[in-house]
């Protein structure tokens, strides 16, 4: 995130890829407002640090079903923490890495330039696993499009989104209304859960991390 930090302010959004060698590709070709969650599943203490400096994220991920579960679950977290957000699938089989490999930075550009935003991403997965030209395949893709706008925080950005859905489906935004989820928010759950780790966890698990990352290190602590 050094490296990233700068870039990201000036370009004002920044790009989640899935990991380092993601990360060193494209710094190296030009893209330096890149960043990587280095884990499982993106957290609210990280979101949280990184609405400093921007409120725009390009999530991309593979476009395998792994790649496109990563990019569900980390969607609810990001938008719940009021991020802008867009969606960028590689052709299957392809990470950012390999993929500049192969087609060089300027194609890589172009498929930037064709991110989706949450809604048409969500729609068009839901759209191929839903026959949206029934009334049950309707009613099943529009409760989990909104099951993703209902964690937006902001309730005009909220209600735009709706008003853009029902557009979509040809549904009245009175229905779609009446479908949004008002509960808690899971992805705000999240980040108020990461927020009661204590410093000295966080302290604890990077030491772990860096005494397992080079054995001469596990040597000069057992002397």
């Amino acid at each position: 995130f050094n490296w990233a930090r700068e870039p990201i302010k000036e370009k004002n959004f920044v790009i989640l890829v899935e990991g380092y060698f993601d990360v060193l590709k494209l710094h190296c070709n030009g893209i330096e407002n890149c960043v990587a969650p280095m884990g499982t599943s993106l957290t609210g203490a990280q979101l949280q640090f990184l609405r400093r400096f921007t409120d725009k994220m390009l999530l991309l991920f593979d476009s395998d079903q792994a790649g496109i579960q990563a990019s569900l679950r980390n969607l609810e977290t990001v938008l719940a923490r009021g991020f802008d957000t867009k969606i960028c699938l590689l052709p299957v089989n392809f990470d950012p890495d390999n993929f500049v490999d192969q087609y060089g930075i300027e194609t890589f550009k172009k498929v930037l330039e064709q991110s989706k935003n949450f809604l048409e991403f969500v729609l068009n997965i839901e759209s191929q696993k839903n026959n949206i030209n029934t009334p049950k395949g309707k009613s099943t893709i529009a409760r989990e499009v909104l099951r993703f706008i209902s964690v937006i925080p902001d309730e005009i950005e909220k209600a735009e989104y709706v008003k853009v859905l029902a557009d979509k489906l040809g549904m009245k935004e009175s229905i779609l209304e009446g479908y949004l989820d008002t509960s808690d928010k899971p992805g705000i759950n999240t980040i108020q859960e990461k927020k009661t780790s204590s410093p000295s966890d966080t302290a604890e698990n990077l030491l772990m991390e860096i005494l397992l990352s080079e054995n001469s290190f596990w040597n000069q602590l057992l002397t």
